[in-house]
């Protein structure tokens, strides 16, 4: 089966949306047109839930990897920036394995 390129955009759109929500540096501004970008569309709601979802699944797991590299001292964790700099490059990755993984939204109705 092919995907609908309008629910891979949609899909992609969520996923960008919660990097960016998740960053840390978020604006109040952001959050509106975040607001606006989920109430135009059931299918973008659906979208932004799933990949909350698919995160939350990988919280854990990403969470204790992260737990085991700072443990071994391979993290320089004594600056703030390291530890925004490896929160951002975990959002990175869980964004590109979330396209792969979460399928646009109306395959999983």
């Amino acid at each position: 089966m092919h995907p609908n390129p309008v629910e891979t955009k949609i899909s992609d759109e969520a996923i960008e949306w919660f990097s960016r929500l998740h960053s840390g540096s978020a604006t109040s501004e952001d959050r509106q047109e975040f607001e606006a970008w989920r109430d135009r569309s059931p299918l973008h709601a659906e979208a932004y839930a799933e990949v909350e979802k698919f995160w939350s699944l990988l919280d854990e797991p990403a969470r204790r990897v992260f737990e085991q590299v700072k443990s071994s001292g391979r993290v320089d964790m004594v600056s703030p920036e390291a530890g925004v700099e490896a929160e951002n490059r975990m959002l990175e990755g869980g964004a590109a394995v979330s396209r792969w993984a979460v399928p646009p939204a109306a395959d999983l109705a």
